[in-house]
């Protein structure tokens, strides 16, 4: 049995049975448990392959138990090459947007208690209020209108809103555990995503953003490497998200510079200082490639 610490869970893997218990913690427990779910059996229900819920448990520390099919093991792999991790992923993502246009923005892919928010703009807004009211006060008035101008006229869709490399599972050469095996994801038929106790009803740039910031974080495009160097892979990686995605290169960015408000979200000064700088950018109207430059973040290993 192998237990891994996250910020929202404990995770408990036994590899023997292929089965993993979460234990989700912090606020929103139960919910959280109830929107992960909720998503997986969804995505089963039409085919997208996702975790299989087995058992469940409710209460002060409420857990989920899953399994995966298809030779896939539970830990996180990682794409060799940045487009062919954005195809394959895209791929998926576009499939997932395309399961049903909800009524309303919120937490979950059901209506609930949580729905309060009038729109998109609010509900991505309140996610980084904390932050936005820790910019200085233009920028934080710009982001807020930049936000709310990148959700005008986009239809709603379910998201997953945590889409990384680490939750991005192929079924052709994952066949054991391991902390980071590189792979190859080449088709949706066998890509997985994991970790849906995110899953939202949103504008479907949070989750191209979110893909380009992790991806920009976690693949190897640039690190150790020259600045030039990791310039031209970052610029590689948002040409293949635009290509795959279909949005407009402004609502990128000004997805990825919100998304570098939630990166500021668990850590320290450096970050926010990081988000700041982002988020200025695109208040000047920088392009997506621009503000992943700014954001240093091709040029340092994350975590």
């Amino acid at each position: 049995m192998k237990r891994l610490d996250r910020p929202g869970s404990f995770i408990f893997l036994d590899t023997e049975l292929g089965i993993c218990r979460k234990v989700y913690r912090g606020p929103f427990a139960e919910e959280r448990a109830f929107d992960e779910r909720t998503a997986l059996e969804v995505c089963r229900r039409v085919g997208l392959l996702a975790p299989r819920a087995l058992r469940s448990g409710h209460g002060k520390a409420p857990w989920l138990e899953m399994t995966l099919e298809r030779g896939l093991a539970w830990e996180g792999h990682v794409a060799e090459a940045p487009r062919e991790y954005v195809t394959a992923v895209g791929d998926y993502l576009r499939c997932l947007h395309g399961l049903f246009r909800p009524d309303s923005p919120g937490f979950g892919w059901l209506p609930s208690r949580q729905d309060i928010f009038s729109g998109a703009s609010e509900f991505l807004i309140f996610l980084v209020r904390d932050q936005i009211a820790s910019l200085p006060a233009a920028i934080g008035s710009g982001m807020t209108r930049l936000i709310s101008a990148a959700c005008h006229d986009s239809p709603l869709v379910p998201l997953h809103r945590d889409v990384k490399p680490e939750h991005a599972l192929g079924t052709d050469l994952a066949d054991t555990f391991s902390e980071r095996k590189l792979m190859r994801l080449n088709s949706l038929e066998g890509m997985c995503l994991l970790d849906w106790e995110y899953a939202s009803r949103g504008p479907a740039f949070y989750d191209w953003a979110m893909l380009t910031w992790r991806a920009c974080c976690d693949l190897p495009l640039g690190a150790h490497c020259s600045v030039s160097d990791s310039a031209v892979a970052e610029d590689a990686l948002v040409s293949a998200v635009i290509e795959v995605s279909g949005l407009p290169q402004q609502q990128l960015a000004v997805g990825i510079a919100r998304a570098a408000l939630v990166w500021a979200q668990h850590r320290g000064s450096a970050e926010f200082a990081a988000a700041v700088r982002c988020c200025t950018a695109a208040l000047d109207g920088a392009s997506p490639q621009a503000i992943l430059e700014i954001s240093g973040l091709g040029a340092r290993p994350c975590s």
